[in-house]
Parts: C-alpha cells; structure tokens; sequence
C-alpha cells in the first residue's frame, strides 16, 4: 500500500491534472450554445478534409445549418463503408490517424469497429481529469488510494489494459495505486480483491459485473474485506437502477456514484455533484425529438425526451446512438442528461413497444429485483429472479397501457405475457451474452430485448442451463 503521505501528493497531482479542464469545463457550462459551437467550428473544419466530408459538400467555413442540410443522420451499418475505408487508411471519415481500434456491439448487434483517434482519446482522458477534480473537491478524500478500475475484460481485441483510456500522464500517475489482478477471468478477479483489504474505489461499467464478482466470493468475507471502500462508479439509471440500488443496500456509508452516458464511442456527459453534465467541448450534440424535429442541446427544456445523436472527434457524424435520454436539471445553463433506455422497437404485430416504456410500466411491479422482457413467436415472456404472486396479470394490464400493444392483444393477435422465474437472472443473462462473444463492458442490463432471434436463443439458453426456470402465464 502506498504510504499516506505519498496518496496525499498524488490526490493533490491529480488535482492539478484537472484543474485547467475543469475550470475550463464549469466556462462552458454557462454558455452552452457557445461552447457547442466552437466545437463543431473545428469538427466542420476536420469533415471538409475527408473523402465523406467532400463528397458531401461540406467546406471548413461551413456553420450548423449546412451541416445539418447536407450530412445525413446516420446509424453504424449506414456508415460501415466508410469506417472500413478509415480503418484501411484512407482520410474517409477524419484526417486524423487511426491510434486504436476498439470493438464494441450492443446487447442485440453484432460487432462494431469504433476508429480511435487522438483527439476521440483526449476526450476520454479529459472526461476523466474533469470527474477525477471535481469528485477530490467535493466528496471523496483518499487514504490509501488503492483503485479496482475494469470496463471491459481483455478479449484478444481493442485496448489490452484499462489505463490505455487515460493517456500517458493518468496512466503513471494512477498506476501504482490500481489493483491489477494477473488474470482478468472473473474468478481471478474476485479472488484478488478478496484479499485487497486497502481498497478505496470501485469502478466498473455496470452494476451487475460487480454482483457478480461478489457472488463469486463469500459474503462475509467481502463485507469485511474493504473496511476501507468510499466510493463505487457505476451505471445506475435505467434499468441499472435497480442494481446500483442493491449496492447500495449492501454497502451501506459508500458512495455510489453513476457514470451517466459513457460509451464505446465516446465519453458524453460528466458525472458532477450536481449532476450529468454533457462534455460539451469533445462532443457535439443532437436530439431527435418524438415529434420530429432535431434539437440541439441548448435547445432543450427540462423534462424533455429525444434520441441522442452525436458527432465527435474520431470520425463518427451525426451518428444515432440508439439511446433515448432525458434533460434534467440545469447546471449553470447547461441541462443534465438522463439515460432512459435504448430507443429500438420491438413489433410483432404492430404494438411497437419500447425499453423505456416497459421499464416504467413493469419496474413499479417489480421495484428491487432485476428482470427482462423478451419477445416470441405470438407474444413476450417476462423474465425475473423474484416473481411476485399475480405477476403475469399486472404485467399484461401494465402492458396494455400502450395502445397498439392493448389493440393487439384486444384482436388476438398477440397471447398474453408469460412469467418466467429464472433464479440468478442477472448473471445468466450476462453469459448468455458472452457466450455470443459480446465484451463484458458492453453488456447494458435492458427492460426489453428487441431481436426475437436473440431472444429464443436467449430462451434456449436459459433452457439448456441450471437451474431451471419455472414458467406461469396471465
């Protein structure tokens, strides 16, 4: 462990890492049209160098209303042909060189290949410097410093350490204070930190990663083996909250602190104090809105829903993420942003039903116990680890809530929901997942699974393994 005095001048190293992008961070927070706008100013200038950007049209001088009339919004499969001509050298999407490939897919897609350029990677890091200043000026004061930082387990592909994401002077400053197991098998993690009793920070992706690793240890060891834990980062809205809600319970005086909108593709808000607060200088932001329109950030009013669309430094343009978020609260004049859940469809026969709507539907029947909706052949199957009596009932009525899915149900045209209990959900689910060759950071616990290929897969899955489900219906 290192010596108290030595994590004192390292907080206070990193601090000063920090403090020129924080400063610089809470500035544009009070004027983000301004902030935003200088951004795409340099993005516009990086398109018009490329093959796309010139086939487009755009030109350096170009503003916001050009950009948005000539660049189509785009999803990974529209764009995948250029990315592939990136990826094999040619300036198609950026002029910037390519320093890194990394992998990523979602819980129902196959592989992505995300280009990382230097300034995607400083964005990264400068995310990280803004949460790292504000989090030692405010609620967390280190003793020992000792870290457990995982987002994704090493596969073969992408990054081969998790300290590739910070950049060179992170990465030495916060070395000697990473547990890093020699294996990144999770039985190997959980035995390493089982004997890590100075350990301080937690950080993974998502909460169910860590229940997993402490199921893998006895619980009287790990509620006694981390005397010393003060903070766990993780997701902890959506369908995570429930989860993140369990470690909280279990870790009872220890912060848990959600990362907000963290991808793959980019780093999107800042988890603050006060809230989420979008990166507003690495990423430029849109949303498109339920009733059609495309909104820029500092367009949007508190309460609002849309679908996040971004651009940022590596080449990706107007690229739909697939997630549907929420404006919060304001900090300074900047709204905060909510992850609600994937915005993808599920339609059998018309009802259309999305993860946001069945999280908000079910989650009240189902408050503390993880669970998933899944499609089949004529109807869906609740999947959760605590059936409650009645469940299928409730579930159908909630259900029903949403117009097509009532209509349909009314004309026969979809069977009513079935219960499945499935003891150790959350952890078959994720190897279910990895079976598929998904990275253990990629994997986003959903209300709804969209793909019904996936889900009878997933069902054969369940199937096939012990301990067996038990089903009931409405």
């Amino acid at each position: 462990m290192p010596h108290k005095a030595v994590t004192g001048t390292a907080a206070f190293a990193l601090r000063a890492l920090g403090y020129n992008a924080h400063r610089q961070f809470q500035r544009q927070l009070q004027n983000p049209a301004e902030a935003q706008n200088r951004l795409l100013k340099t993005i516009i200038r990086d398109i018009s160098q490329t093959d796309y950007g010139r086939a487009q049209g755009i030109h350096a001088q170009h503003g916001y209303d050009a950009f948005a009339a000539q660049l189509h919004l785009q999803d990974y499969d529209s764009f995948q042909p250029w990315i592939k001509r990136q990826l094999a050298g040619e300036p198609a999407i950026t002029p910037h060189k390519v320093r890194h490939i990394e992998p990523t897919s979602g819980s129902s897609g196959a592989v992505k290949h995300i280009p990382y350029t230097r300034p995607l990677l400083n964005s990264f890091s400068r995310m990280f410097r803004i949460w790292a200043y504000d989090l030692l000026s405010a609620e967390y004061k280190p003793d020992t410093g000792r870290i457990f930082m995982s987002l994704s387990p090493a596969t073969g592909d992408g990054f081969n350490d998790d300290r590739d994401y910070l950049g060179t002077p992170l990465r030495q400053l916060l070395s000697p204070f990473l547990v890093l197991p020699k294996s990144r098998d999770m039985p190997a993690i959980a035995q390493a930190l089982a004997t890590e009793r100075d350990l301080e920070v937690i950080s993974v992706w998502s909460p169910s990663y860590l229940l997993e690793l402490l199921a893998q240890m006895p619980e009287m060891h790990w509620r006694a083996a981390w005397p010393k834990l003060k903070l766990i980062s993780c997701w902890d809205s959506a369908q995570a909250a429930p989860l993140a809600n369990e470690l909280r319970a279990l870790f009872p005086g220890v912060i848990v602190q959600g990362k907000g909108l963290l991808a793959t593709e980019a780093p999107l808000t800042v988890p603050l104090v006060q809230g989420c607060a979008p990166l507003l200088g690495d990423v430029f932001f849109e949303f498109e809105m339920p009733d059609g329109p495309i909104k820029r950030l500092h367009e949007l009013k508190t309460g609002e829903r849309g679908n996040l669309v971004i651009t940022q430094r590596g080449g990706l343009t107007r690229y739909r993420m697939g997630d549907a978020v929420q404006a919060g609260q304001f900090i300074h004049g900047t709204p905060s942003l909510t992850f609600l859940g994937r915005s993808a469809v599920c339609d059998i026969a018309g009802e259309k039903l999305n993860g946001i709507f069945v999280r908000e539907a079910l989650q009240p029947l189902l408050p503390n116990a993880a669970f998933t909706l899944v499609p089949v052949k004529r109807g869906y199957v609740l999947l959760t680890e605590q059936p409650v009596s009645g469940l299928a009932e409730d579930a159908e009525s909630a259900l029903c809530a949403a117009y097509h899915y009532g209509v349909a149900r009314r004309l026969g045209q979809l069977s009513a929901v079935q219960v499945l209990a499935v003891p150790q959900l959350v952890t078959r689910l994720r190897a279910f997942h990895i079976s598929r060759g998904m990275k253990s950071g990629d994997i986003k616990d959903s209300a709804l699974m969209t793909d019904s290929t996936i889900a009878a897969a997933l069902l054969r899955f369940l199937d096939e393994t012990q301990p067996p489900v038990q089903r009931s219906a409405a």
